[in-house]
């Protein structure tokens, strides 16, 4: 169910954003519905097949987050950043990617509580 407040944040981000911040916050509004969509599909089928669509946007989203933070201003400040932040998204898919392909206990054990 969290998943669609994700969806309507992006929805609202996109429909009542103001253009002259940039095209880095309409990406902003088209990840949160990604995000909400792939979390919703997950939660909602708990499918194995659905997990990477609930876990790869929210790592892409983060790293978005953190790139208009630090990038508020029109001129970049930090003008290796998205090639940083593409280069670790690229990473983290391929690591989750070959994980969860090979060793998908590996995941298992990784979203469960230790403690149990």
């Amino acid at each position: 169910m969290v998943g669609l407040y994700f969806c309507f944040i992006g929805f609202f981000q996109l429909t009542h954003g103001n253009p002259e911040l940039g095209k880095r916050f309409t990406v902003g509004g088209v990840a949160m519905i990604v995000l909400g969509l792939g979390s919703f599909l997950f939660h909602a089928t708990m499918l194995y097949s659905m997990q990477l669509a609930d876990e790869l946007p929210m790592s892409y989203g983060a790293l978005l987050m953190i790139y208009m933070c630090l990038e508020s201003e029109a001129l970049p400040k930090y003008p290796a950043l998205p090639y940083i932040l593409g280069a670790y998204a690229v990473v983290t898919t391929v690591v989750q990617i070959i994980i969860t392909k090979t060793i998908p206990i590996f995941h298992e054990i990784q979203v469960t509580d230790p403690l149990q």
